[in-house]
């Protein structure tokens, strides 16, 4: 919440001197008149607050009262949403939708996962194995190598839980609290390719 940009004690000042000069215009703080205009100056001080909390409102980066507002007209949570999430986390989603023009590019990607939090993210371009290829790259003669990309996460230790006595029959055996990040990337990337996340950095 902001602050007005002046008190209450401001606009009074203001009022009182726009007042004429005399005993029947008193200026302490015990006269019946300066208690009126106690009163209405109080409406003032509320009207510039409000003022400048609709200047932070109106930028998504910074909405609080009208996050609400933002999120509806966007479609928010979509079906990448989950849990409402912080209030920074919702900020960010309302951001990254206005952000999405769509892309192939490997920056387009690379800056989405910026944009949801996760700045140290690579991405790995793969192919099938030729003669030019390092020793290091992967054995595959598939052509379809050619549509596979890792997305890889470092320092996920603390996002990583494994599959319970308590968890769900259909649960997976390894999860990570990345599930926005995993399905904007599935459902933005080229409909011909296939992406493997990779996770690193577990303790």
């Amino acid at each position: 919440m902001t602050t007005s940009t002046y008190t209450a004690e401001d606009y009074l000042g203001a009022l009182q001197a726009l007042m004429p000069r005399g005993v029947a215009w008193p200026r302490g703080m015990d006269a019946a008149q300066t208690k009126v205009l106690l009163g209405l100056v109080q409406t003032f001080a509320r009207s510039d607050e409000r003022a400048r909390q609709l200047l932070v409102d109106a930028f998504p980066q910074t909405a609080v009262e009208l996050l609400p507002e933002w999120e509806a007209s966007l479609g928010l949570p979509d079906c990448c949403g989950g849990d409402a999430g912080t209030i920074t986390q919702r900020q960010a989603r309302v951001v990254l939708k206005l952000q999405e023009p769509g892309g192939m590019s490997k920056p387009y990607f690379l800056n989405l996962a910026s944009v949801l939090g996760y700045e140290d993210t690579t991405i790995t371009e793969t192919g099938p194995m030729t003669c030019e290829s390092t020793c290091m790259s992967p054995v595959s003669d598939d052509d379809r190598w050619r549509f596979v990309w890792y997305v890889n996460l470092p320092h996920q230790g603390d996002n990583h839980t494994f599959f319970r006595a308590d968890s769900r029959a259909d649960d997976r055996v390894d999860v990570y609290a990345l599930g926005t990040l995993e399905c904007q990337f599935a459902r933005l990337k080229p409909a011909h390719t296939y992406v493997i996340f990779t996770y690193e950095g577990l303790a």
